[in-house]
């Protein structure tokens, strides 16, 4: 128990460039590959070429999205050499403090041909069990940060809910191929780990949950969404993450947020969580939200525009009320007659201080705030259905 598998004597097996797995034509939800649409872009190739300004405009699209890619997804800039390091320490560190988790790296091919460099965190008592039985949790990373970084955390959390955990590098981070060009790229990322799960390991859609922090808390919504089938739907953790990236850039950027989020749009970059979290029901899906988060701001939080999105008028009227009553410093009266339904079921807001010596963000959901992490694991847990001893 706790040896990591498939890892070698050194604990870092190299990159496999033979994919473990590849999203088949059929399993293809994208549908890039058809021969219909591979006419259709041999024909917009010819077009473009024989009107100029058609090319000019497709050329100066393509490059913006690429430029836009870089910003989105700084953790492209990190060297392979360190992720190395980091990949080593933090495998030896889960097996010095889980003996009951064991990890093996894969490597998976997405519906358009790209290899994503991927890490199981494996629950021994989980794995134990027939697939169809297996609770499984892929986690898609924030923009700056790597899994060879969340390895230790994904590992607690596989320990505490009881679940086998996915994570992985989008393309471009890492020893992950290519780069990304516009935001459903990083959505065929997560679909290509999910379709991992489905086919490969034969886990069944209804006992797999996407948790995804800030960025990857976007791909983690947009992938659910596309599988909603009554009954078997994909379950989503949403954790600090925005309504639209368009709103997203324009208010994290000073100044130059309202020029940037436009062309960001322009050259593909267009993800809308909030879009796609309507369709997944509420006992599916959890939100996590800080109202000071110092990189998702609260105005364009999914949270917010999830709970906004469902007031009715009555629940607006009394929301100005006590805002205004609020600005004067008199009491604000209880919603007695709103039972404030529209309020996400599940979610956890999160009221720990920022520390100032984190560059980039809060950290993660992690066992130091410990009602905030309990609550979390709950919510989790009841997500997929999982039942121990001491929850009853």
């Amino acid at each position: 128990m706790g040896e990591t598998r498939g890892t070698g004597p050194e604990l870092n097996p190299a990159f496999n460039k033979t994919p473990t797995f590849s999203v088949s034509s059929e399993n293809n939800i994208f549908k890039s590959n058809k021969s219909s649409a591979k006419l259709k872009k041999v024909a917009y190739n010819i077009f473009s070429t024989i009107i100029f300004p058609v090319g000019l405009a497709r050329l100066a699209k393509a490059g913006i999205g690429k430029v836009a890619g870089i910003f989105v997804l700084p953790a492209q800039f990190y060297s392979k050499e360190k992720l190395d390091v980091e990949r080593k320490e933090s495998i030896a560190l889960i097996k010095e403090a889980f003996p009951n988790i064991s990890t093996e790296r894969k490597t998976i091919e997405t519906a358009d041909h790209v290899k994503l460099d991927t890490m199981e965190i494996i629950n021994e008592e989980e794995s134990a069990k027939p697939p169809k039985e297996q609770k499984w949790v892929i986690f898609m990373n924030p923009n700056g940060v790597t899994y060879e970084e969340l390895m230790p955390l994904t590992a607690n959390y596989a320990k505490d809910i009881g679940a086998n955990f996915l994570t992985g590098n989008y393309r471009g981070v890492g020893y992950s191929e290519k780069s990304p060009s516009k935001s459903k790229d990083l959505v065929m990322d997560g679909e290509a780990m999910l379709q991992y799960l489905l086919h490969e390991k034969k886990i069944p859609p209804e006992n797999i949950m996407i948790h995804g922090w800030s960025l990857g808390g976007a791909v983690a919504t947009e992938v659910a969404a596309l599988h909603q089938e009554k009954g078997h739907a994909v379950k989503v953790c949403n954790e600090r993450s925005f309504s639209s990236l368009y709103k997203e850039i324009k208010t994290l950027i000073p100044g130059l947020g309202p020029l940037a989020a436009p062309l960001a749009y322009i050259g593909g970059w267009k993800s809308n969580p909030a879009k796609a979290w309507k369709s997944i029901e509420e006992k599916d899906k959890i939100v996590i939200f800080h109202k000071k988060d110092t990189v998702i701001d609260y105005e364009a939080s999914l949270y917010k525009k999830a709970k906004t999105a469902k007031m009715a008028p009555a629940d607006r009227a009394l929301k100005q009320k006590r805002k205004k009553l609020k600005n004067k410093g008199e009491n604000a009266p209880v919603a007695k007659t709103h039972a404030q339904d529209y309020k996400p079921e599940q979610a956890i807001r999160l009221r720990r201080e920022f520390d100032v010596t984190q560059n980039y963000h809060m950290g993660p959901l992690t066992t130091a705030y410990h009602s905030d992490y309990l609550q979390y694991i709950a919510y989790a847990k009841k997500t997929l259905g999982i039942h121990t001893k001491t929850d009853f």
